[in-house]
């Protein structure tokens, strides 16, 4: 269009941009976006609500919110509390101050920093599910404080993905944001992503003395960028690379099936090129991965359609569940892998659902086991006989 954007992407755009197979992917990615609106629709149109757990009456009486709030306040607090002594424990405030580029290098070799960023995403959301509460209060407090000193150094994902989470979690309970309001919030984001990128190639200890544009197109520029990995999938076709036929989508369940039962010898996460982060960091290094991408390197094009398709089913299913705590939680744990897999491999997603959905259940139970009660999952909550008649 003309605007001009920094020379660094310039340098970047340059290595895949200007492929002629960068037109496929455009073609690709709107494939995508027109099979997730399609996927959406089909709920609203064919798909009736879902009404399992859907009686206040059953979380007021086994007190599910009292849980639900002491569970996401412990994992904010733990993965926020933990992030920091591990941080500190690196390399204190030199770490802190410093920049991306010196962050990533000092946790390297501590993948359990990893477990503080999914403890964080989850812990937020859950909190917000719950009624409000000074603990809520306290929880969202404590999270902006951590995300003054994360936000710095660049971890833009680790902040955007539970606070978007908790933001459709508040929409869904009631809260209400003007187009206005939205717009300019949309600007002024997409400036702090531009300032951001920029902050964390220097660190914040030397933010006086470099120049930082907040310019938000670059921003625009930037999320373009991530259509790299459908080129770089194409490339590889072109070059040797058959489909895959949903290999990088059983091995990282298959892994986890493997750790958890111990049923055979694991091979290394760095040797397994079925999961597509190992892939790309060995061919192209720290680019991320995008569903579209993944979807094509396994099926191709029709592998586009269905699974775009398929994310966008459960969206709208996701929607059309009743607005109730139990609910609200189990969407975030649900949502947030799929945001993270917006701009990464799938590799992470199914353990992260088998944890967060294992965490909700939990926290139902253990709100059954404490109220020595157990709700008849089997009610008809269609019959307004059978409902006023229902006792814990």
């Amino acid at each position: 269009m003309g605007f001009p954007f920094s020379s660094d992407f310039e340098r970047s755009f340059s290595y895949w941009f200007y492929s002629p197979l960068t037109f496929k992917a455009t073609l690709l990615a709107l494939l995508g976006l027109i099979s997730i609106l399609i996927g959406n629709n089909f709920a609203f149109l064919f798909m009736k609500p879902d009404v399992r757990f859907a009686d206040y009456k059953i979380y007021e009486k086994i007190n599910f919110n009292h849980y639900l709030m002491l569970i996401g306040f412990l994992l904010l607090n733990l993965g926020i509390f933990s992030w920091f002594i591990i941080v500190t424990s690196l390399g204190g405030s030199e770490v802190l101050i410093g920049s991306y580029h010196n962050y990533r290098y000092s946790i390297n070799g501590f993948p359990i920093i990893s477990f503080t960023y999914f403890s964080i995403s989850l812990g937020l959301p859950l909190l917000a599910s719950a009624s409000v509460s000074n603990w809520q209060k306290v929880g969202f407090i404590l999270f902006a404080l951590w995300a003054l000193a994360a936000v710095p150094l660049g971890l833009r994902g680790e902040v955007l993905f539970p606070l978007t989470t908790t933001i459709v979690i508040l929409v869904r309970k009631g809260l209400r944001i003007s187009l206005l309001k939205a717009m300019f919030a949309l600007v002024v984001l997409l400036a702090l992503i531009t300032g951001i990128r920029q902050l964390r190639m220097v660190g914040i200890g030397q933010i006086s003395s470099s120049n930082i544009d907040l310019n938000p197109l670059d921003s625009i520029v930037e999320l373009g960028g991530t259509l790299r990995p459908v080129t770089e999938v194409l490339i590889w076709q072109v070059t040797g690379d058959d489909y895959i036929y949903g290999a990088s989508y059983w091995a990282p369940i298959e892994r986890g099936i493997q750790r958890l039962f111990l049923l055979s010898e694991r091979a290394s996460d760095i040797s397994d090129d079925r999961l597509m982060n190992v892939l790309v960091q060995k061919r192209v290094g720290p680019i991320g991965f995008s569903p579209i991408a993944e979807a094509y390197r396994n099926f191709g094009t029709i592998g586009v359609a269905v699974v775009m398709f398929l994310i966008g089913l459960l969206l709208g299913w996701m929607e059309l569940w009743p607005i109730v705590q139990f609910r609200n939680a189990l969407l975030a744990a649900i949502y947030i892998p799929l945001l993270i897999h917006v701009r990464n491999a799938f590799t992470s997603v199914p353990a992260q659902w088998f944890v967060g959905i294992g965490i909700i259940y939990l926290i139902y139970y253990i709100a059954i086991l404490a109220g020595k009660k157990r709700p008849n999952r089997r009610i008809n909550f269609y019959s307004k006989k059978l409902l006023s008649q229902y006792k814990l």
